[in-house]
């Protein structure tokens, strides 16, 4: 008797359970988890991700930006130096003219 007990509920159990549930997991698991998955990429994982890829190209701007101040500040630190020189150079020639 519980030998044919056992038997039926595995049977039941390979027969109707095991189908429904792979039914379930079809209809309602894996479409619910897709749209569980796009929410948290969509909301979470992007923003998150984005914004920190702005911070590091703003950081990166801004450390550009200062170098290419120091180039200027430079040009016109040689830009005053050639003119200063030219005009040296300048009187030297007015001199050795006279």
């Amino acid at each position: 008797m519980a030998e044919e007990l056992y038997n039926a509920l595995k049977q039941f159990h390979r027969d109707v359970v095991v189908p429904e549930m792979q039914r379930f997991h079809r209809e309602v698991v894996i479409p619910d988890m897709q749209r569980m998955l796009l929410h948290f990429h969509r909301n979470v994982a992007v923003p998150e991700i984005v914004g920190t890829l702005h911070e590091e190209i703003a950081s990166l701007d801004r450390k550009t930006q200062a170098n290419f101040d120091a180039v200027w500040k430079h040009f016109e630190i040689l830009d005053s130096e050639y003119h200063a020189l030219s005009a040296a150079v300048k009187r030297i020639e007015e001199k050795l003219e006279s």
